[in-house]
Order: structure tokens, then sequence, then C-alpha cells
């Protein structure tokens, strides 16, 4: 199974969606809103922001999630 590098971002503050590219390198840990700039941080328990506002989780998140179904 391939790792999906891309996810589709939707800001916590005005429910602006845009796609962006992860890293497969490391974790996002703030991200700032093209449409109303405002920095969004993870939630409480989640490891990025991407597994938090995103429609993907990120590539090390579906890297162990692939381990474990196998």
């Amino acid at each position: 199974m391939t790792l999906q590098l891309r996810s589709i971002m939707q800001c916590p503050h005005c429910g602006f969606k845009v796609t962006e590219r992860m890293p497969v390198n490391m974790r996002v840990l703030r991200w700032q809103c093209p449409a109303c700039t405002a920095m969004a941080e993870p939630a409480v328990g989640a490891c990025c922001v991407f597994c938090c506002y995103g429609s993907q989780p990120c590539p090390q998140v579906q890297q162990q999630q692939q381990q474990h179904s196998q």
C-alpha cells in the first residue's frame, strides 16, 4: 500500500479547505491557514496538524497503520 502524501486541510477557525502536501520525514506541529492566517496546532492527543485537521493522517501514522494491518 502506498502512502497518501496529500491531505485536505480544514482550518479550525474559518473552515477554509486547501490541499497540502505532507512531509514524509517530520511531523507538522503548526499550520497557518492561507485564508484567515490563523495558526492551527494539534489538539491534545493528536500527533500533528494533519492527523487533527486533515483528510488523511500523516505519513508516520499511515506507516504505523500499515504495519499493524499486516
